[in-house]
């Protein structure tokens, strides 16, 4: 009898493959059916997704000491620590000064894979206050006027005393008070104040200078709309228009949740030019 050695090897290469994924199929399952330790919670196997937290932004439950080490790889120490409204793993808590209370909020300088991995003050409102910490106020800002609340309206931001009237400086954007005293150049019939109580279309009534998006961010701050998108998809659609118009007010009040409850007078002009007030009181 003639023995065919190939079909042989075949057949002992089949067997050999069939014992070792029977082996390793006992041992996977051997492992998961383990019950965990006495006193020791059972951690399923899972794949590692940990993160690089002082290079992206990793969120934290402040009330569980493991959060950060469960999500982490840095080599240090990692904290879950405040940074403004949020609790993000970081190395240490905030060492810098910034004022909160004129629109400061802490950065961390880390994110975006930079080299400096630190902490830093960001202005918000750079036109009100600047500096390392935010606390240089600009002097042309609501001079002659009181500064409130600086995360309200302009109208609620900036307060002019009694006979003065509020300004706004078209080139720079900065609110001012000017008196209404005709001795001191001021006048009746809007003369000596061109801003009103928010809200009231007139406050936005031109394009700004910067263009038609921060226009329409103008229109949806004096309203307290939250979609500016589609207010600057209805300013679009009208590119030869430097101020509002009734078909223009007439689309943006269509908008969903948008008020509707401010009248827009189609034949409002602003009496007297911006630069005349600047020029005049500075």
């Amino acid at each position: 009898m003639k023995i065919d050695y190939q079909q042989v090897s075949i057949v002992i290469l089949i067997i050999i493959i069939s014992v070792l994924c029977i082996y390793i199929w006992k041992n996977v399952s051997i492992v998961q059916s383990v019950p965990p330790e006495i006193g020791k919670p059972y951690i399923p196997f899972t794949t590692s997704a940990k993160k690089m937290c002082s290079e992206e932004k990793v969120s934290c439950d402040p009330n569980e000491p493991s959060s950060c080490r469960n999500q982490c790889m840095d080599p240090g120490q990692m904290s879950c620590v405040k940074m403004n409204n949020d609790y993000v793993c970081l190395p240490s808590e905030p060492d810098i000064h910034c004022n909160e209370q004129n629109g400061g909020e802490y950065v961390w300088t880390g994110y975006g894979f930079t080299q400096n991995k630190e902490w830093a003050c960001l202005c918000t409102r750079p036109e009100i206050y600047n500096g390392v910490h935010c606390e240089i106020k600009n002097p042309s800002y609501c001079n002659g006027g009181t500064i409130g609340n600086i995360k309200k309206r302009l109208s609620d931001i900036c307060t002019c005393p009694e006979g003065t009237g509020l300004l706004f400086r078209d080139s720079s954007n900065t609110p001012f008070c000017v008196p209404n005293n005709p001795e001191k150049g001021g006048g009746e019939n809007g003369l000596y104040g061109n801003f009103f109580p928010s809200p009231d279309w007139r406050n936005i009534y031109y394009m700004s200078a910067n263009g038609r998006a921060e226009w329409a961010q103008k229109i949806a701050y004096e309203f307290e709309y939250g979609d500016t998108e589609a207010i600057l998809n209805i300013l679009n659609k009208h590119i030869k228009s430097l101020h509002l118009d009734q078909n223009i007010v007439n689309e943006i009040t269509s908008l969903p949740g948008f008020p509707k409850d401010y009248t827009f007078d189609p034949n409002y002009r602003i009496v007297v030019p911006y630069k005349y007030f600047k020029d005049t009181y500075n």
